[in-house]
């Protein structure tokens, strides 16, 4: 970190991956995160801590942004079988059934890449408010998978038949679907405060999960992707 003694601001992108599983809704940074679970992101984790730590001994200047799922052009949208397999999204618009874990009432919350860049691009205009902190980046709400999943069918056109299957089941029909990182992080609930970035920098965000997810399957589509 010597080499950046002179650089008045340093961000860096994380993840809320690093929260689960959540112990309250909706999380806000106060929400543990310094400790390895089952399924969190431990190696940012350990990261994001040694930049912060770096911060109270050496007053290192960083900022860490941790956004939820990223959604918008440019990149296939999640889907729920724990991935970012476009062939999900081919079976909706082919209107063929579709198998899925029991995941509908599970909570997401996505935040578009659009709305990602203008945080880092704000937060860089309160360097002394900003230093030495982590701040959630998403949209303003979350959704649950069940709404998620329709909101793909509506814009596809898709009358495929929805198959609840246990995520056992799923994984031998599927062979490429993985447990860790894929359906068990999949089921995880996602639901965070943004309201620390609102009022530190007056981050907006403009999309909301939904106008994320549609974005991102037009460009799926216009990119020859779908």
């Amino acid at each position: 970190h010597r080499h950046f003694q002179k650089a008045q601001s340093i961000l860096t992108c994380s993840s809320t991956g690093t929260f689960v599983p959540l112990r309250f809704f909706p999380a806000d940074e106060c929400h543990p995160w310094r400790e390895e679970t089952s399924v969190n992101f431990w190696d940012q984790s350990v990261r994001d801590a040694y930049a912060l730590d770096l911060w109270e001994r050496d007053q290192f200047p960083i900022t860490i942004l941790r956004p939820t799922n990223i959604i918008g052009p440019d990149r296939v949208p999640l889907e729920l079988w724990g991935g970012r397999d476009i062939e999900f999204f081919k079976t909706l618009k082919s209107g063929q059934p579709i198998v899925i874990p029991p995941c509908q009432n599970v909570l997401l919350q996505s935040g578009s890449n659009s709305d990602l860049a203008d945080a880092f691009v704000k937060a860089l205009d309160y360097p002394e408010a900003v230093r030495g902190e982590m701040f959630i980046i998403s949209c303003k709400r979350a959704v649950t998978l069940g709404h998620y999943l329709q909101t793909a069918m509506e814009y596809l056109g898709s009358a495929s038949e929805v198959q609840i299957v246990s995520p056992e089941r799923l994984m031998e029909i599927q062979p490429a679907i993985l447990w860790r990182f894929g359906l068990e992080f999949l089921m995880e609930h996602m639901c965070f405060d943004i309201s620390k970035a609102e009022k530190t920098f007056g981050y907006q965000p403009r999309k909301t999960t939904e106008d994320g997810l549609r974005d991102a399957l037009h460009w799926c589509q216009t990119s020859g992707l779908l």
